[in-house]
């Protein structure tokens, strides 16, 4: 429904002085239900002018219009971001964030994207990852604007929506209690608010504001309730430094219950206070004169309503926790069974993320330059740090978005059963989603407990009564694969498009229904058995464990290689179940191991890419693609792009005994016409000499094996590299393969291919094929045009941003950055250090054991 007339020309009364909040405090929305409703929820307001609280209600207001999902890509101009962004910039980014206010609509253009991070993370941009900047940017740094009729449009409909919704407001609070409404109103005190920050939870904080208010007036009552308020926060204080102190999994349930006892208490404390104190509250501000504590006195109203709301947070969030911590250390829950009863912490999760809402905006209105020496050192050497580490130990908002799924993918929300598929593979023999596909599990769950476990050999999956497509070229042409099987559907380096070729293969002759794809490799193995502790499988006579499992699962693979025999397929299915299925158990068992220990070891594998997830809930894929654990590659647009990825087409397990270095030159010498050069090297440390046959040495060579394990070979590696989109390959390094050593024995010539983008948004590929024999290093190398890589952020001033992605299943690749800049760059900032070298050379070395990001801002003098 439209606004009413009278309601847009009083809404855009107060947009055009939102920067002189003191014109408004007659305008007739000051005393409305809508003001009135948001004063009842947030006491703080009332030391303010009426000016200033209807600015600060409308600017709450018009959060809500923010689009629940971000900006749709590929249609820069969506009109839901453009209406919310508009606004956003031109008006309330300016009020709530200090900034300046743009002159006009093509102004606020320029600034959308920045409002928009403002309103959707806060002012600690800093914090961003590139990821989440790049889900919402809009305008992208476009210099032209949109058409001037879209931008006006975009501002009407944006007006409309906002008077709609103030319409809306109005009328349902005028269902409030007259008296509560006459009560507000004698509140007044003029305070202009300062910016939003996020400042994190706690109890430390509470702390401070308390005694500084306590210690402000003095009477009976008042006298009581504060002893009980130091009572409980000597309590609280105390137990915060022991909790900081130690491992989430080593809290003492019962010392988290009695902190919990006393939290409520101070909780209710703290709102008789308020009570108590509030006709002395409006002496406070007259008390500037004070020496020394008149910036504490002065804002003492401001300190208790931060207090009162942190601790609200605070008490929110133990109120969330301790089910948690109940069920850790609780050995008859599963680790699945606790997860599926998440829904247990939704509220108090969500009323701990509005108290933190409101506690950011308080902190923030705190003018630490008024404030005592002592009282503003103990803000910023002791509150602010600890705020920040709670913080990073609850991230809520990732938080509240698991608490809503997980029940969900492990069948707990009334959604039946779930099954997924356990993808084994073995890095000894990279492929490029982590290594070649051993083996596959099927896992059902249902309510929170797995009930169906079963594992198979990958060659168990085929079906060859049915017809197969013809593979990717390289398979056919270097490994005479003239079918396109189960084994092989990782050949993609995209993990979301080998998911699609896994369900297709596995739908062939297995038709079950199934919500997700998930892999493992075995330094992932190796780090899981580190924390849950040796595991018993049947017919070994030793516990396996981390120190020998590598061992345990080499020479069981040895066995099958040998001439096959009746059951040697059946065998190998054997084998697989034989870890697996213990193993399993003994991780739901919750026996011998810390739990917390175990989601932090397997949040590191997520993040080192031995582990990848895909789900078919849309939101549960959105969440790991911001994590980036999709497995999926994720170039920016208008940025620096790398990855190199490796497919062994030798029949072998090379790759075990395999180095991989990358060192990555970047020529900005001309900002606007950038080049790269680009050199991928490999160390084979196989310890004897092997002729190099595309054929495992041990089949016919007679060279002798590591416990008939193939690792010592020649390592053949169909490698390929990912570039920006527009990448123009100028030269490269390519090697020759002689006639008579592949399996079609056909030489293979010095070239490098082309290989368009695979379908992948934003790349550009290239691909050669390289032979490494043993005990020795070989390199290649491109060079590349780049396209506009580097921009100009303002006069004389660049900007390079650089991802490279880490292929799953390598363990640190050793990888060097160089940069060339022009002789009167000086460098303003720069992610990681730089070593400075001669002729304007800048470097930086690193493992990549995840994916690494680097921006570097220089100015040109």
């Amino acid at each position: 429904m439209s606004p009413s007339p009278h309601t847009l020309i009083l809404l855009k009364e107060v947009l055009e002085n939102i920067h002189f909040p003191q014109r408004l405090d007659t305008h007739p929305w000051v005393d409305s239900s809508f003001v009135q409703r948001e004063m009842e929820r947030d006491p703080g307001l009332a030391s303010l002018s009426p000016g200033e609280r209807l600015i600060i209600t409308l600017a709450r207001l018009f959060q809500r219009l923010r689009p629940a999902t971000p900006p749709r890509k590929g249609k820069r101009l969506d009109s839901r971001w453009g209406e919310f962004g508009l606004l956003a910039a031109r008006y309330f980014a300016p009020v709530i964030f200090h900034l300046s206010f743009p002159s006009s609509l093509r102004d606020a253009w320029q600034t959308i994207d920045s409002a928009l991070l403002l309103f959707t993370f806060g002012p600690e941009t800093e914090r961003i990852t590139e990821a989440q900047r790049q889900r919402y940017r809009f305008v992208s740094g476009e210099p032209e604007a949109a058409p001037y009729s879209t931008l006006s449009d975009w501002q009407r409909r944006g007006l409309e929506r906002l008077a709609s919704l103030i319409e809306a407001e109005e009328q349902a609070g005028k269902a409030l209690p007259h008296a509560n409404k006459q009560q507000i109103k004698q509140k007044s005190h003029k305070q202009m608010p300062r910016a939003w920050k996020h400042v994190g939870m706690g109890i430390g904080i509470a702390i401070v504001v308390i005694l500084i208010v306590v210690g402000a007036w003095q009477g009976w009552q008042i006298y009581q309730t504060a002893q009980a308020i130091q009572q409980d926060v000597h309590a609280l204080e105390t137990f915060a430094a022991q909790a900081l102190a130690v491992e989430p999994q080593n809290l003492d349930v019962e010392e988290v219950e009695e902190a919990a006892a006393h939290l409520s208490t101070l909780r209710a404390s703290l709102h008789l206070l308020h009570r108590q104190i509030t006709p002395l509250l409006s002496i406070a501000p007259f008390l500037k004169w004070v020496p020394v504590y008149g910036g504490d006195l002065s804002q003492a109203p401001l300190l208790l309503d931060y207090a009162t709301q942190v601790v609200t947070a605070a008490d929110n969030m133990v109120r969330a926790v301790l089910p948690l911590l109940e069920k850790m250390t609780d050995d008859s829950h599963s680790p699945l069974e606790a997860l599926a009863n998440l829904q247990e912490i939704n509220s108090p999760l969500l009323e701990m993320q509005v108290a933190l809402t409101r506690a950011r905006l308080m902190r923030n209105q705190i003018e630490d330059t008024r404030l005592s020496e002592a009282t503003r050192l103990l803000l910023e050497r002791k509150v602010d740090p600890f705020l920040v580490k709670m913080e990073d130990l609850l991230p809520s908002n990732d938080l509240l978005a698991l608490v809503q799924l997980v029940p969900r993918l492990v069948g707990a929300a009334g959604n039946g059963p779930q099954t997924y598929l356990l993808l084994i593979q073995n890095e000894d023999e990279l492929r490029p989603t982590g290594g070649f596909l051993t083996a596959v599990g099927r896992l059902t769950l249902t309510n929170g407990k797995l009930t169906q476990v079963n594992f198979e050999a990958s060659y168990l999956v085929d079906d060859f009564t049915k017809p197969y497509p013809r593979p990717p070229w390289q398979l056919r042409e270097y490994m005479r694969s003239d079918i396109f099987l189960f084994r092989d559907a990782n050949w993609f380096t995209d993990f979301p498009t080998t998911v699609q070729w896994v369900k297709f293969f596995y739908a062939y002759s297995r038709p079950f229904p199934v919500a997700g794809v998930l892999t493992i490799d075995q330094h992932a193995l190796v780090e899981i058995l580190r924390v849950v502790g040796p595991v018993a499988v049947p017919d070994e006579e030793q516990l396996i464990t981390a120190d020998n499992v590598l061992n345990y699962l080499r020479s069981e693979r040895a066995v099958l290689l040998k001439p096959a025999a009746p059951q040697r397929l059946e065998d190998r299915k054997r084998f697989i179940a034989r870890l697996a299925t213990p193993l399993l158990e003994k991780i739901n068992s919750r026996q011998g191991y810390d739990l917390s220990a175990l989601v932090k070891t397997i949040l590191q594998l997520l993040d080192q890419k031995h582990i990848l997830l895909f789900f078919e809930d849309p939101e549960a894929q959105a969440l790991i693609r911001q994590r980036g654990w999709d497995g999926d590659l994720h170039p920016k647009n208008g940025e620096d792009f790398l990855m190199a990825v490796d497919a062994n087409v030798g029949f072998n397990k090379t790759n075990a005994l395999v180095d991989r270095s990358l060192s990555y030159q970047v020529d900005l010498r001309i900002p606007q016409s950038p080049f790269s050069h680009l050199q991928v090297s490999y160390t084979n440390k196989v310890p004897v000499a092997v002729e190099c046959y595309q054929l495992p040495a041990s089949v016919g060579k007679g060279v002798p094996q590591p416990n008939e394990y193939p690792m010592y070979d020649c390592y053949w590696v169909y490698l390929r590299v990912y570039m920006p989109a527009g990448s123009e390959l100028l030269s490269s390094t390519p090697y020759p393969v002689p006639a008579g050593r592949t399996l079609r024995e056909e030489a293979v010539p010095a070239r490098t291919d082309l290989l368009g983008n695979e379908n992948i948004a934003g790349v550009a590929v290239f691909g050669t094929l390289l032979v490494i024999p043993p005990g020795e290093t070989l390199a290649t190398t491109f060079d590349f045009r780049l396209p506009a890589i580097a921009h100009q952020v303002g006069e004389n001033r660049w900007q390079y941003r650089l991802t490279v992605q880490k292929q799953p299943g390598t363990r640190g690749d050793s990888f060097l950055l160089q940069l060339l800049l022009p002789e009167n760059a000086v460098i303003q900032q720069s992610s990681s250090p730089l070593r400075v070298s001669e002729n304007h050379s800048y470097s930086l070395e690193t493992s990549l054991q995840e994916d690494f990001s680097f921006e570097v801002v220089f100015e040109l003098h």
